[in-house]
């Protein structure tokens, strides 16, 4: 930032790249630093007046960063960005106030921050939900499932019948989690599932799972269903 500013002031270009050395500033050059230090505490002044007045003072100035130290390293510090653009060049200016200087005034701070409260926008909200609605997503229902070393799928065979255990209720996946519990059946001649509860994934996975649980009802429909379209339930 410094040598931007003072490159432009001297009728440079900003072809060169920013040197970036540690060696001591000419008087000149010093007298530059403080006319933008100056000019940018003075600007900052001005934003903090809606809420607090605040006045900043020259104490020193050091070369070296390390040397530039304000607080212990344990302290916690409020640390702002800034980025001036000069001539199209863009240079960074970064402030460090200590937390305990701000101490004083903690309690209007937080009192701005509490009467803030920014309107709600419904109408952002309406179209989003109507958006949502309208989002294709995919249903499949699992009528069973079954368990298998490597070695058992390596050796089946064409023809060979899987034993499996019918779940009752049926769990019904959406985008590939469970929200939907139902009953298996037949309706208007195509096979259906009757929603009987709906919950959110989180619950629906704690509940516990009922494996082999066939009631006579659900029996006499997967039957009923087997025998109209010629499959086999072994």
């Amino acid at each position: 930032m410094v040598y931007i500013t003072i490159d432009n002031m001297f009728g440079g270009e900003g072809k060169l790249p920013p040197k970036i050395t540690t060696k001591e500033y000419t008087a000149i050059e010093l007298r530059i630093i403080r006319r933008l230090i100056d000019s940018l505490l003075a600007e900052y002044e001005k934003a903090w007046k809606p809420v607090h007045e605040i006045k900043f003072d020259f104490l020193r100035q050091e070369t070296s960063f390390q040397f530039a130290r304000i607080t212990d390293n344990e302290e916690m510090v409020l640390h702002c960005s800034f980025v001036v653009t000069i001539n199209g060049r863009k240079g960074n200016v970064d402030l460090c106030i200590p937390f305990w200087v701000l101490e004083p005034i903690k309690s209007l701070l937080f009192s701005q921050m509490q009467a803030f409260q920014p309107d709600e926008d419904t109408s952002w909200g309406d179209n989003l939900r109507t958006e949502v609605q309208s989002a294709q997503v995919q249903l499949v229902a699992v009528l069973a499932k079954k368990e298998g070393t490597l070695g058992e799928v390596l050796s089946f065979n064409v023809g060979d019948l899987l034993p499996i255990e019918l779940q009752d209720p049926i769990s019904v996946m959406v985008d590939g989690l469970p929200m939907i519990k139902g009953a298996y059946g037949v309706r208007n001649g195509r096979y259906a599932v009757k929603i009987s509860e709906i919950e959110h994934p989180i619950e629906f996975s704690n509940r516990p799972v009922e494996r082999g649980v066939m009631s006579p009802s659900f029996r006499k429909r997967t039957e009923a269903a087997a025998a109209s379209d010629n499959f086999l339930l072994d």
